[in-house]
């Protein structure tokens, strides 16, 4: 379409050489607000892997509704440096934001799928760049970064060998004749201990889970309850569904009365992994996150009693 040519002019004005038209295009996409709430690609006429298709997806993105995700400023960013006389294509695959707490594993499943931008610069190669405005680019990742200071290593000291237990003298038992009652009576309070423990052991972890999910920092209540609300939409669905790691599935799913409330939940949820201003959660947020996870919760038990 001719207004994207002009734009393209516009945004690339002034700029010196490709490498800045490519940057001044990242900025501008940039502008455009991420929601997880438009058609997108999701229509046949808007399939990136197809050149019409991506002029499509980047004119209904940059003129129409003017807000997306990772496939719609990917589409818009190729095609404004196409038109730049830039060679560009779309690449794909996955975005992984690492916990600042170790973890014994990382998990990277469909929720990680991501989409960007690759332009190919003269004597460089190909080299990516990040619309996406949840997303941090590049530069933020790698710019700028504070070298480690170069002093004196500390060594630890190696953990000294644990003392050997003492050999204590078996206690002698007097034997006793062994009757039908007695060995009832020691199998009685065997499953009594047995049952006192297994107790103690779930009302412990109810009790840890509980105070785990009270002390944390707004940002991991809303993951955890984001983990619950999945686990409840999943028990209300009419039919069991694959999990495929995308929230957008479980929205879809989710009881009518309480959909857009899941998809504010979700889009907040979203913005803490994959936004550039960090992982930083309102109170509100985390608060409406627990109202709507109990609504859901409700419900499934709402539902159980009428089966």
């Amino acid at each position: 379409p001719q207004r994207m040519e002009e734009l393209a002019e516009a945004v690339t004005e002034g700029a010196r050489n490709d490498y800045d038209r490519c940057r001044q295009i990242e900025a501008y996409l940039r502008q455009y607000p991420y929601s997880m709430r438009t058609g997108g690609s999701r229509t046949s006429d808007e399939d990136i892997s197809t050149a019409v298709g991506m002029i499509n997806a980047a004119n209904r993105f940059l003129f129409e509704t003017q807000t997306g995700y990772c496939v719609h400023y990917t589409a818009a960013m190729v095609m404004l440096l196409r038109l730049s006389g830039i060679p560009a294509r779309a690449a794909v695959g996955y975005r992984y934001v690492f916990p600042f707490e170790k973890e014994e594993m990382y998990r990277v499943d469909g929720s990680c799928a991501h989409a960007w931008a690759e332009a190919y610069l003269s004597c460089v190669g190909w080299v990516p760049f990040e619309p996406t405005a949840a997303c941090w680019t590049a530069g933020e990742y790698t710019w700028g970064k504070v070298p480690v200071n170069s002093g004196t290593s500390v060594m630890l000291p190696e953990a000294a060998e644990a003392p050997e237990l003492p050999n204590l003298p078996e206690a002698e038992i007097p034997e006793e004749p062994e009757t039908a009652q007695q060995v009832f009576g020691v199998v009685r309070i065997l499953l009594i201990i047995m049952g006192v423990f297994i107790f103690s052991v779930i009302a412990v972890i109810l009790c840890a889970g509980r105070l785990r999910y009270h002390l944390a920092e707004p940002e991991k209540r809303l993951h955890l309850d984001v983990e619950m609300i999945k686990r409840s939409i999943r028990r209300q669905a009419e039919e069991p569904f694959a999990d495929r790691g995308l929230l957008s599935d479980y929205a879809e799913r989710a009881p009518e009365s309480l959909r857009e409330d899941v998809r504010r939940v979700f889009d907040s949820y979203y913005r803490t992994v994959y936004g550039n201003g960090g992982p930083h959660v309102e109170l509100s947020e985390s608060e409406f996150a627990k109202t709507v996870r109990e609504k859901l919760v409700r419900g499934a038990k709402v539902d159980e009693k009428r089966h």
